[in-house]
């Protein structure tokens, strides 16, 4: 009985973990941002893992040893005070947005420690699902880009922004509706797929997943998101701290890591320069062609500016701040900490 009850599960996990991710993708794509068909994945997800975290609560002693479980209870209490304290500018979406996340990080970081070939096969199905679908994704977001099919999607309610698909404002959003987003979910691909190509030597394999990588560095660099560039750079440093401290004594292991701790921070921005440098060269001999021609310079100015629209955002005027204001944005958080609950250095 105790087996059936444990495969049973096994396939509600398997399916709810394939739901979330849907659910996210339709989420974050702008083809199917604010459209039914994200209910029509959402609560069967809801459902599916409402299920499997009841099973998980009966059986509370076996996940609670695992690493996971008391960090994102510890995150569950710092966001509820968060909430609480902030409640005046609203409560509603952020206990919802904790029921979800909560839900998704129980079932992703709780686990049974004793990891049976059933569980690692169905996390290999979740990473697959996932890789396969974002690579999807991001090879339609370029060829939206190298088609030119950039539209605007005005909203139907106040609640949903205005997004747009294809190349604007100087980055790419492709088919995400916030580039950032897209950014984002190809730097998790990414830091997936150096993982699997230095665990598996299939060969095949392998060329996949350097394609991937490939890939995915072209849309994080084309996002200009820098929180993901951020994101990338520290990815690949604990990597490459892991590889140093399993490998210390292999120095090829180590100039390798350096190496790509130093590319990693570096190639995106090479890839912006170089591009740019290109698409403003194409857009002055694009317009210079145009002038030279005979009964064409009323055309001029449009190709210049089609061009130019290609051109990644150069640097903004606040540049020199590389964290873009965020950190004065955390500093005001704790001040209005400190004033919410009355808390005075040295009283």
């Amino acid at each position: 009985m105790k087996k059936l009850a444990d495969r049973t599960f096994w396939w509600i996990e398997l399916f709810a973990g394939l739901g979330f991710m849907t659910v996210g993708f339709f989420q974050d794509c702008s083809l199917t941002f604010g459209t039914a068909i994200i209910s029509l994945a959402l609560w069967p997800t809801l459902f599916l893992s409402a299920a499997a975290c009841i099973y998980r609560l009966l059986h509370f002693k076996t996940y609670s040893k695992s690493r996971g479980f008391w960090l994102i209870a510890a995150l569950c209490v710092t966001y509820l005070l968060s909430t609480f304290l902030n409640r005046r500018y609203g409560w509603y979406e952020n206990i919802r947005t904790l029921i979800m996340q909560g839900i998704l990080f129980l079932m992703v970081y709780c686990y049974k420690e004793s990891r049976s070939a059933e569980d690692i096969r169905k996390r290999r199905v979740w990473i697959g699902f996932y890789l396969s679908v974002c690579a999807v994704l991001t090879v339609m977001s370029f060829a939206y880009m190298l088609l030119g099919k950039n539209e605007i999607f005005y909203p139907e309610t106040p609640e949903m922004p205005l997004y747009y698909t294809g190349f604007y404002w100087g980055r790419l959003y492709g088919v995400y509706w916030d580039p950032n987003i897209g950014a984002l979910m190809c730097c998790v691909s990414l830091l997936l797929a150096i993982g699997i190509f230095s665990k598996n030597h299939n060969i095949i394999l392998r060329i996949a997943m350097g394609c991937l990588v490939v890939l995915d560095v072209m849309y994080i660099t084309f996002s200009d998101s820098r929180a993901c560039h951020i994101a990338f750079v520290a990815g690949v440093i604990v990597f490459a701290v892991y590889y140093i401290m399993k490998n210390c004594r292999n120095k090829v292991v180590i100039l390798f890591a350096v190496v790509a701790v130093a590319l990693s921070a570096v190639l995106p921005t090479a890839i912006k320069s170089g591009y740019n440098s290109f698409a403003v060269q194409k857009s002055t001999s694009s317009s210079s062609g145009s002038h030279s021609g005979s009964g064409t310079s009323s055309n001029s100015s449009g190709k210049h500016s089609t061009a130019t629209q290609l051109v990644i955002r150069p640097e903004e005027t606040n540049a020199a701040d590389i964290s873009n204001r965020r950190i004065d944005i955390w500093k005001s958080a704790i001040e209005i900490f400190k004033r919410k609950t009355g808390f005075r250095c040295g009283a």
